[in-house]
């Protein structure tokens, strides 16, 4: 009976994931998907042609909790590595060409801390719009926090958080990330 059960599971699990990647491929027939995806609030994700999703990656717009305010936008030519994270309650544009490597998380929203008196959990969410120029490239496992504006050609090394506006043409790397180069 246990192994009927996880039978069960598993196809149902499948099946899921299945009729998820068609709706994709119906809405976006331009886009290449990978498997697992588990990209929520479709009516609130545009992508242009030639985007590539690699696998287990999570596209999250927000829900009741945020209003339903956010909106992810993808560019033209743009490549997400397998793994990678978007929390886009707060907005999350990415220009055209851009690369972003496995394992990346961008942010656009967070918990408030600013009252000392409640818990965090009690706290409002921030949100906080994120924009990726064009030709940027982020390396593998790095975090773009909420609020960050990374500029065309501007290039992110992997294992870096991003705390503060990224100017275009830099490179930056660290935690925090700092400037290492103009490019």
């Amino acid at each position: 009976m246990g192994k009927l059960k996880f039978v069960y599971n598993y196809l149902r699990k499948e099946l899921s994931d299945i009729l998820h990647l068609y709706q994709l491929q119906k809405k976006f027939p331009q886009v290449k998907f990978g498997k697992r995806l588990d990209i929520q609030k479709i009516d609130k994700v545009s992508f242009a042609p030639h985007t590539s999703i690699g696998n287990d990656t999570i596209i999250n717009c927000g829900g009741d909790w945020s209003d339903d305010r956010g909106w992810f936008e993808c560019g033209n030519n743009v490549f997400f590595g397998q793994k990678c994270v978007i929390y886009s309650a707060g907005t999350i544009t990415i220009g055209d060409n851009a690369l972003i490597a496995a394992g990346v998380s961008i942010l656009s929203h967070q918990h408030s801390y600013s009252d000392r008196t409640k818990n965090y959990y009690e706290q409002e969410s921030e949100f906080l719009p994120v924009k990726i120029g064009d030709n940027v490239y982020i390396g593998a496992n790095a975090t773009i926090l909420p609020g960050v504006t990374i500029g065309d050609g501007a290039i992110v090394g992997a294992n870096s958080v991003v705390t503060k506006d990224v100017p275009q043409k830099t490179m930056v790397a660290g935690v925090p990330a700092l400037k290492i180069k103009s490019l």
